[in-house]
């Protein structure tokens, strides 16, 4: 929803930055660690990284098997 906020009215697009830290917050630590080493200036972006970083981990515990 915010995502299609911000498309339509920049000021949405200024407070993109402000959801990133709570949502940051409520990872699993070794997801964090490595999303929170990197800059991202979109939640969109950060959600791609987050989503492939927990397609990573994945993939690794099914091969650990």
């Amino acid at each position: 929803m915010f995502i299609k906020r911000a498309l339509f009215c920049t000021k949405y697009s200024a407070l993109e930055k402000a959801p990133m830290a709570p949502y940051l917050s409520m990872l699993k630590i070794e997801i964090r660690q490595l999303v929170s080493t990197r800059c991202y200036s979109t939640l969109s972006e950060l959600q791609d990284a987050i989503r492939r970083r927990v397609i990573e981990i994945e993939t690794q515990a099914r091969e650990d098997r």
